[in-house]
């Protein structure tokens, strides 16, 4: 017997939903990378203004490094914004699933309700009693 629609797009809005949980995963990720890059900067710079030991040799390699950081933060914040733009893409797409299995799901019940009625109005009918109350 084949899976009614309402059933259907429930198991398929239970799908993208996990696909929206693991795009939100990714940018969870992303942000994550970026906060550890942003501590590896901060540490850089602070390296880079200490005076002692032999920080100040190593000043120009830390200015290098810090510059080689803010481009990888830069572009890991673009990444974080491609990624929150699926994210919400996807959370859309399961919104509109959910919609459209309450509505399947609504017509589904109306249709039985109607077939029901037939139904009962077929027996009345079948019976010789065609006077309804």
């Amino acid at each position: 017997m084949e899976r009614p629609p309402a059933d259907k797009l429930k198991r398929l809005a239970a799908v993208q939903r996990q696909i929206e949980t693991m795009a939100e995963l990714e940018l969870a990720d992303a942000n994550r990378e970026i906060a550890r890059v942003e501590r590896q900067i901060e540490d850089t710079l602070e390296a880079i203004g200490s005076m002692r030991g032999p920080h100040p040799l190593f000043s120009k390699d830390y200015a290098r490094r810090a510059m080689a950081l803010g481009a990888q933060r830069t572009r890991l914040q673009g990444l974080a914004r491609v990624k929150e733009k699926n994210a919400l893409a996807e959370r859309a797409r399961g919104d509109r699933l959910d919609e459209r299995h309450a509505e399947a799901r609504a017509h589904e019940t109306r249709a039985g309700e109607e077939e029901d009625l037939y139904d009962l109005l077929d027996q009345r009918v079948h019976r010789g009693d065609a006077s309804l109350p």
